[in-house]
């Protein structure tokens, strides 16, 4: 009988221990269902929301597997992408067998949900929260993001790089805890770099916030540590492009980059426009409070900080996803956990402090997400990337079929158009031509973002086959030719119109197709 009281009365003790087991695992639970609602979220738009960009990638990559060398057009050596590590990928699936067209969304997708859960181990080991719980606010603002959701479905390589750049500064966290290997914060710095060149400046503005925060003679070490890792990784590819392409830097850059006033102040307007969704007044007011934690905060504001200070300064963006901002996003979910946990948990502490940290975490949240997604929609995403690409991609096979294997296209987008037709390309905008990327233009900064290079010259002289123009290639009726005339966007479409030569030496051709009637400019001798 005693022995039945005292198992009796040993079982009050167990139970209230399972129930406090349960109450602190429950954060992992909800973590679980927040990756999943995310990546259901996405799923409507997976694959039929990708960037005409995407498909410059999947050509190169296409190229490299089949033995044509880094190239967008063989024989050509001209770096026409930004993304290395993300090319050489793809190329890799393709060798294996696999459609880099339906690969490239999940490319993109797997890293913004392995995001949500880093930014979560961050904030839940090093963000000094009281409860596991807590640390769920950072990954909520995260995984809400429409920003995010837009990239994750794009077939860029947008969402790695964020991913490597936010583990290389989680990373340097757990170094200085001593609870990771010395140069495991520059390796993912480095691996950021192979996959977009701005990841060098991410692992020089994270060197600057060690060095700030560093405390005795340690830090000299891992700083040269770390200078020697990220060397041993990134020279590599220096030197591949060097001898490859001939060009310490991407094509793109010359092609996009003008470094002018101007230039900074549709940068400016791009930050104002696109950075105000990131972080609306409240998300905006928490972060800077949440400067006043220490730690790793200020790293997290240099980043973010600097960060947005490159994209003015290259001008910005055109594409209506938020992209070039979206590296600020993690940084500032922590910025603002940090403000709500130290809220809620200074002294005294009661009920109503802890309710009104966690409706200030909402509201930022719902807020932030109304705002941005209300801007997608108003940049007419997904909408238009979904009519856009299907139209682009009709028109490449289209050409394909029509044109002999040597024929030359001359058009701007030439992302999914070139990867369709599989035919010789004049990029109009210079990204994979050096000729015109490299030209000096009187209006860069004054027009669309990294489409402002043009030459109405070198694209008569080439004497392409075909001639697209971005916005008249597709239309439910068909145009006359002052109709058609009038649809010219791009720099070297204007100066095309301008030149007496383009119709003595073009004709405009109109093609009734099932979606609608195909207008170019085809050689007539």
């Amino acid at each position: 009988m005693l022995a039945s009281a005292a198992r009796a009365g040993g079982a009050g003790p167990a139970r209230l221990t399972a129930v406090h087991a349960r109450l602190r695992s429950w954060p992992s639970l909800v973590l679980a269902v927040l990756v999943i609602a995310s990546a259901a979220w996405r799923l409507p738009y997976w694959r039929d929301c990708l960037h005409d960009d995407a498909f410059i990638s999947m050509r190169y990559a296409r190229h490299l597997a089949a033995g044509s060398g880094l190239t967008f057009n063989p024989g050509e050596r001209v770096e026409g992408y930004t993304n290395f590590l993300w090319t050489v990928l793809l190329a890799a699936a393709v060798r294996l067998g696999a459609n880099p067209v339906r690969l490239a969304p999940w490319l993109s997708l797997l890293p913004a949900l392995l995001l949500i859960l880093v930014v979560h181990r961050c904030g839940r080991r090093y963000g000094n929260v009281p409860h596991p719980g807590w640390a769920l606010v950072a990954p909520f603002l995260v995984a809400a993001h429409p920003f995010l959701l837009a990239e994750s479905v794009g077939g860029l390589e947008t969402t790695l790089f964020v991913l490597l750049a936010f583990v290389g500064f989680e990373r340097q966290i757990a170094e200085l805890a001593g609870e990771a290997r010395a140069g495991s914060s520059a390796a993912a710095f480095a691996l950021a770099t192979l996959v977009r060149p701005e990841g060098a400046l991410c692992f020089v503005v994270a060197l600057a916030g060690r060095v700030l925060a560093a405390r005795g003679a340690e830090w000299q070490a891992r700083f040269r540590h770390d200078i020697a890792t990220s060397l041993l990784l990134v020279a590599p590819l220096i030197a591949f492009r060097r001898a490859y392409y001939g060009d310490w830097v991407p094509n793109t850059f010359h092609a996009k980059v003008g470094w002018n006033w101007a230039q900074v102040a549709r940068g400016a307007r791009y930050v104002r426009e696109w950075g105000g969704a990131v972080a609306p007044l409240p998300v905006l007011l928490l972060a800077l409070a949440g400067l006043r934690g220490g730690g790793y905060q200020l790293t997290a504001a240099l980043l973010a900080g600097t960060y947005t200070l490159y994209v003015i300064a290259v001008g910005g963006d055109f594409a209506p996803t938020g992209r070039f901002v979206l590296l600020s996003i993690p940084f500032v979910a922590l910025l603002v956990q940090s403000t709500v946990v130290r809220f809620a948990t200074r002294p005294p502490a009661g009920r109503s402090r802890v309710a009104v940290a966690l409706a200030a975490a909402l509201l930022a949240g719902a807020w932030s997400t109304v705002a941005e997604r209300h801007w997608l929609q108003v940049r007419r995403w997904p909408e238009s990337y979904r009519r856009d690409l299907a139209a682009r991609q009709y028109l490449g096979r289209y050409l394909g079929s029509m044109l002999p294997p040597g024929a030359t296209i001359a058009v701007g987008s030439i992302g999914a158009i070139g990867y369709e037709s599989d035919r010789p390309l004049l990029d109009t905008f210079g990204l994979t031509n050096v000729e015109i990327g490299r030209k000096q233009v009187e209006w860069m900064g004054h027009t669309s973002a990294g489409h402002e290079k043009g030459d109405a010259d070198i694209v008569l002289r080439r004497a392409p086959e075909v001639i697209v123009f971005d916005r008249a290639f597709l239309s439910q009726r068909a145009l006359e030719p002052e109709a058609f005339i009038a649809a010219a966007r791009s720099p070297t479409e204007h100066l095309l119109v301008e030149d007496p030569r383009l119709f003595e030496m073009y004709g405009l051709r109109r093609v009734a197709t099932p979606v609608g009637v195909l207008h170019f400019l085809e050689r007539e001798h």
